[in-house]
């Protein structure tokens, strides 16, 4: 099972705009780093609880804050590694992903063992994620500014629910911790990121502050897949959106960077929207079991992506017949009928709509263990700034009500 989805996620948080402060951790300044957390939503009567954790240092400093991070809070514990490996692991990050080698030297010193791969700070599994994200250019919005709107879906469950078992008492859901993350190194691109399942290498969507945004979406449509169900060199699934923040300015960049990247899937095969802050976006896939990476560009229109790959089905005619109300290709359609149906720019409350209108929730299934929308989120990239709304529960009467926080907002 890969490290990265296994995960230390569990929030840290100072919003922008509306603060939901329960648990404020006071900031802690060092000679040349700088730390800062607070819950922003949730609380641990809701399903979860949200923290905005801002770091600023060297990428040494930075790694060894999240690391002392997953031990005191989440009970991180490294488990040993095949050295051989490890060692393969460590090269290919020295020579193809130096930022996170450099905080994997910062994890090291924390954890203080030989034995292990320093280069996740993970925990449990996940189940399949389902999800729906528009990018919109800056022609096509209100502001005039490039634009990410994404639904993350998932399943309630808790890890022994999901295999089967009864979960104890203290069992959490496992997307019941995430965290804003926000990391402004000295040496490299600051990152603003919705962070569950790995503190160290996994990012669900994020921006950087160049403007490139990028968000994850399971492919839930690939055959005779093959999970290495364990970390090898090169990148798993949740750990290249990570890797394409820290090291992308453009869409271009993101192309090029990926075209022959070493990947590997541990768990759930993945697919990945890109937008830059010029307006221009594509879909990164590979196909399964080909492996064959495509890149299908946005061409300067609203580009829409859900849980099928866009390059093995680029149009409404080649969609195979869905019966599932919230399949991914009723979802597309859904949400394409609106943003086609649209004369005119887009207001930010027509996209928080369009959105809303394919959320997983009541609508779709009464029993929450079977996924909801755990967050929505709104990049602007020329603004730099996150707002996101998060799932913290619902009523217990019967009517269905879904309880979220306010829309937080966050600026990098």
């Amino acid at each position: 099972m890969n490290s990265a989805f296994r995960l230390l996620t569990k929030v840290g948080s100072i919003a922008v705009v509306a603060i939901v402060a329960a648990a404020t951790i006071p900031s802690r300044t060092f000679r040349d780093r700088h730390v800062q957390e607070s819950v922003v939503a949730g609380s641990p009567h809701d399903f979860m609880i949200v923290r905005h954790l801002k770091i600023s240092g060297t990428n040494e400093q930075i790694g060894a804050e999240l690391a002392k991070i997953a031990v005191s809070r989440h009970g991180y514990k490294p488990g040993f590694a095949d050295l051989a490996l490890a060692n393969k692991r460590r090269v290919w990050f020295e020579t193809s992903f130096p930022v996170i080698a450099e905080r994997a030297t910062g994890v090291k010193d924390v954890l203080k063992t030989s034995n292990l791969d320093p280069f996740d700070l993970s925990y449990d599994l996940l189940n399949q994620p389902g999800c729906s994200t528009v990018f919109y250019p800056g022609p096509f919005t209100w502001n005039n500014h490039p634009i990410l709107s994404r639904n993350y879906d998932f399943s309630t469950k808790t890890y022994a629910e999901m295999t089967g078992r009864e979960s104890g008492p203290k069992d959490r859901a496992f997307t019941a911790d995430p965290y804003i993350l926000e990391l402004h190194p000295t040496k490299g691109y600051a990152t603003l990121a919705v962070v569950s399942y790995d503190l160290l290498m996994g990012c669900v969507d994020g921006m950087n502050d160049k403007g490139l945004t990028v968000a994850l979406l399971a492919d839930d449509i690939s055959r005779g897949a093959k999970p290495t169900h364990g970390a090898q060199p090169g990148l798993g699934e949740i750990e290249i959106p990570r890797f394409l923040l820290e090291t992308c300015v453009t869409v271009d960049d993101a192309i090029k960077a990926t075209k022959d990247l070493r990947r590997y899937y541990s768990f759930i095969p993945c697919h990945y929207i890109v937008g830059d802050a010029n307006g221009n976006s594509c879909v990164i896939e590979w196909s399964i079991p080909e492996n064959k990476w495509s890149a299908v560009k946005g061409d300067g229109k609203p580009q829409i992506v859900t849980n099928h790959l866009v390059s093995q089905f680029p149009n409404r005619a080649s969609f195979p017949d869905d019966p599932r109300p919230s399949g991914s290709f009723n979802r597309f359609c859904r949400m394409q009928d609106q943003v086609s149906g649209v004369d005119g720019e887009l207001g930010l409350d027509q996209i928080k709509a369009i959105n809303q209108s394919v959320a997983a929730g009541p609508s779709i299934s009464r029993d929450p263990k079977n996924g909801r929308t755990l967050w929505h989120s709104v990049y602007d990239l020329k603004a730099k700034t996150l707002e996101v709304s998060f799932y913290l529960g619902e009523s217990t009467d019967g009517t269905g009500h879904v309880r979220k926080s306010p829309y937080l907002t966050f600026k990098l």
